[in-house]
């Protein structure tokens, strides 16, 4: 039978045969007949997990996905294109969830290739599970090796979606009927933290077990638990969509999740025809000799690292760089006089002379041999400050602060004290400036769960209106100024301007 709602595998055919098409594809029934013709040989079915893994992170790398950083108010821009200047611009604009908006696929992208992503896992898991097919390589199995990976990216799937999305499905693989009931995004992050603990289990079990589905990536099985155990704490705590849910948040397991994360950066090597940052390489590509930004650093950034910075641009004139001791403002930023493409008649107020450039490496000319640090350990260190700072520990909190980047890179001086006021301000600074472009999502999700995004901003995505339309149910949105009393959409409450 034919699952009837259409959830869409944009990368199917890619995963499948090598060619891509964006086509709209209707997806088989896993327990069906054609399924197991199509994948006969373990060849078929790990090649179809490598395309799914290399999708995801595609996905979840994407440039499509700075616009959540344009929300957060990390990069700024006047720029149309992509909706850039959309997300960027205040008071905030509403999402135009419809099928006929010229950027409909910044609200697409992630919900599609993230099934895309748990369609080629669920494949995996029936052709093991049904059809008992074991997936020997080089006359050795490594069945347990490709369900692990299977459960991963499940894992990582369903995290992402409720990460950034307001609804999803939970599609199981043996299931005779297609889903028919969108979940919150609670339910798919529980989901997402149920398959990261099955695919330890494997792990633990089978220590030869290693990952190596990406690049030049190659985790050992101990090194995949801690992979899994980082994407476990970052959709934990990114849960929270309000102050008040991140108060009720399990900031006890989230903590064990960092503690026992990765310590050294998840980063394989870019290579352009296959995978590369879209984030990074966005974020800090310089436009003009002057080093002017296409996407310039947010004055949230700025005013962070000096209260005396506007947090508006002036109506005249061009403001100098900030009055700051941390030595980050010289190593991951520059300054430029230069307003490069920013222009005066979309909303001056929104300007910034600062351009992003730690994560820049070669991209300015080529998007090979760029390191992409997709998961970073000080962003482990700062959830698990933040987890001692929600459980009343804040001497726990300082330790981790103070033996971080914010001395070790930005030679700032140890925290004065160990008050509330003092680690919640030093984990705000930290997220934004040692944090920046660390990864798509991550700054929206720390500034909604300390309600920090200006009155109107998104919370977090709709389903996209091609879902809603082909399954018949109504199509809604979030943002827009006006709307803050509305769920999904930020009230300002603790805006940072």
């Amino acid at each position: 039978m034919k699952i009837k709602n259409l959830i869409k595998l944009s990368a199917f055919i890619f995963l499948l045969t090598g060619t891509y098409s964006c086509a709209d594809l209707e997806v088989e029934n896993l327990n069906s007949a054609d399924r197991a013709r199509a994948l006969s040989t373990p060849e078929d079915v790990i090649s179809l997990l490598n395309g799914g893994t290399n999708t995801f992170f595609a996905a979840s790398t994407s440039f499509l996905g700075v616009n959540l950083d344009l929300q957060a108010d990390i990069i700024t821009s006047t720029n149309a294109a992509n909706n850039y200047w959309g997300d960027a611009d205040e008071p905030r604009r509403r999402i135009n969830n419809s099928t006929t908006w010229d950027d409909k696929n910044n609200v697409e992208f992630l919900f599609n290739d993230c099934f895309s992503a748990i369609h080629a896992a669920n494949f995996v898991f029936a052709a093991v599970n049904t059809d008992g097919l074991e997936l020997v390589e080089n006359d050795v199995d490594n069945t347990q090796k490709h369900l692990a990976a299977a459960y991963m990216l499940k894992g990582m799937g369903y995290g992402y979606l409720g990460y950034v999305y307001d609804k999803g499905y939970i599609v199981e693989f043996d299931a005779v009927e297609p889903p028919t009931t969108l979940v919150s995004y609670s339910d798919l992050i529980a989901e997402a933290v149920f398959n990261f603990e099955e695919a330890k289990k494997i792990y633990a079990a089978n220590p030869s077990a290693n990952w190596d589905y990406i690049l030049d990536a190659n985790l050992s099985s101990e090194e995949a638990i801690k992979l899994c155990n980082a994407y476990a704490a970052r959709f934990m705590a990114g849960e929270a969509r309000t102050k008040a849910e991140a108060a009720s948040l399990d900031w006890t397991t989230i903590r064990k999740y960092s503690q026992e994360a990765i310590t050294e950066d998840f980063s394989p090597t870019s290579v352009g025809a296959i995978l590369s940052n879209g984030q990074h390489s966005w974020n800090t590509f310089e436009i003009n000799a002057d080093r002017a930004a296409y996407l310039p650093v947010d004055l949230q950034v700025c005013w962070l690292m000096d209260n005396d910075y506007p947090k508006s641009y002036p109506a005249t004139g061009v403001l100098g760089p900030v009055n700051t001791d941390d030595m980050r403002e010289q190593t991951d930023f520059v300054y430029t006089e230069s307003l490069g493409w920013l222009r005066e008649d979309r909303n001056r107020s929104i300007f910034s002379n600062y351009t992003f450039i730690r994560y820049q490496y070669n991209y300015q000319s080529t998007n090979d041999g760029n390191p992409m640090h997709i998961v970073t350990a000080a962003e482990m260190d700062l959830i698990e400050a933040e987890a001692e700072y929600m459980l009343g520990n804040m001497d726990a909190a300082k330790t981790i602060i103070d033996a971080g980047p914010r001395v070790t890179r930005g030679g700032l001086p140890v925290l004065a004290d160990n008050s509330p006021a003092t680690i919640e301000r030093a984990i705000w600074y930290e997220n934004m400036v040692e944090l920046h472009s660390s990864g798509i999502g991550i700054a929206l999700a720390y500034m909604r769960r300390w309600d920090r995004l200006q009155e109107g901003s998104y919370l977090q995505y709709p389903v996209p209106a091609s879902e809603l339309e082909i399954t018949t149910q109504p199509i809604y949105t979030f943002g827009g100024a006006g709307f803050g009393n509305e769920e999904g959409t930020a009230d300002g409450s603790n805006a940072w301007k």
